[in-house]
């Protein structure tokens, strides 16, 4: 991850930190999925699940003094998570990305959003949220 540090991510000073900002619209995001989902709304539930672990991890980012630079921030999101929370949680994360990207840049062969999709994203972003949750209070800046 230090390799990130500078082509893909970038020291955030002190006080700039917005980590409990990112984790109440995360749980906000996660709260409108749900809704959206019992609305029949898939992709549009697909795509509050996506954002709500999309802010929870940048919430561990930003309470370790760190942020996505802007090219490619989505993606820097994911090999994040790959260095701190394992291949497993960012192939997860990856998958949701990609059904996101493909929804909001469709094309006349995007594939359709199911309720299974749209209920797979939510209880990933709802554990990813509780794990970050659980871990933020133990995380400090990232050392040099």
């Amino acid at each position: 991850m230090r390799a990130m540090i500078g082509s893909r991510l970038e020291r955030l000073a002190p006080g700039q930190e917005m980590s409990e900002r990112n984790m109440a619209q995360a749980a906000a995001a996660l709260d409108a999925a749900k809704a959206l989902l019992q609305l029949g709304l898939f992709e549009q539930s697909l795509t509050q699940a996506y954002d709500s672990a999309r802010k929870s991890a940048t919430a561990l980012l930003e309470r370790q003094r760190l942020r996505s630079r802007a090219a490619s921030s989505h993606r820097n999101t994911q090999d994040v998570l790959r260095h701190q929370m394992g291949s497993r949680i960012a192939k997860q994360f990856g998958t949701i990305r990609r059904t996101r990207h493909q929804q909001e840049y469709a094309t006349r062969d995007s594939p359709e959003v199911f309720e299974r999709e749209a209920s797979a994203a939510i209880a990933f972003a709802e554990r990813l949220h509780g794990e970050i949750s659980i871990a933020l209070p133990r995380v400090g800046p990232f050392p040099l």
